[in-house]
C-alpha cells in the first residue's frame, strides 16, 4: 500500500503541493488528471525520490516503510516502484 500523508512541497518560492493525502491500496489503479502546472509530475518525482524532490513535510510510506529520506536507488532496491513516461507503478 502506498500512503502519502499531508505532503507539502515548494519549489522556487512557489507552493506546488500542500496538504496532499492519498492512499492507494494493493491492486488499485489511480490516475492523476489536471491542467499544466498542477503538480502531477512533481508528485511522481516526490514519490520516486528524484533529486531535489523531497517533501518539506508529511510522509510517504510504502508497506509501512517511510520513504522520505531514501534516495531513488534505495527505493528501487525495495522493488516497489518504477517510473517511465510519466507513469509511476507501485506494487
Amino acid at each position: 500500500m502506498l500512503e502519502l500523508s499531508d505532503i507539502r512541497f515548494t519549489a522556487s518560492g512557489r507552493t506546488i503541493l500542500t496538504g496532499l493525502t492519498l492512499t492507494i491500496k494493493a491492486g488499485e489503479i489511480h490516475a492523476l488528471l489536471g491542467t499544466n502546472g498542477t503538480g502531477k509530475s512533481t508528485l511522481a518525482n516526490i514519490i520516486m525520490g528524484c533529486k531535489g524532490y523531497y517533501p518539506e513535510s508529511g510522509g510517504i510510506y510504502f508497506d509501512a516503510i517511510l520513504l522520505n529520506s531514501m534516495k531513488m536507488y534505495e527505493r528501487a532496491r525495495l522493488g516497489k516502484c518504477s517510473r517511465s513516461n510519466q507513469v509511476t507503478n507501485c506494487r
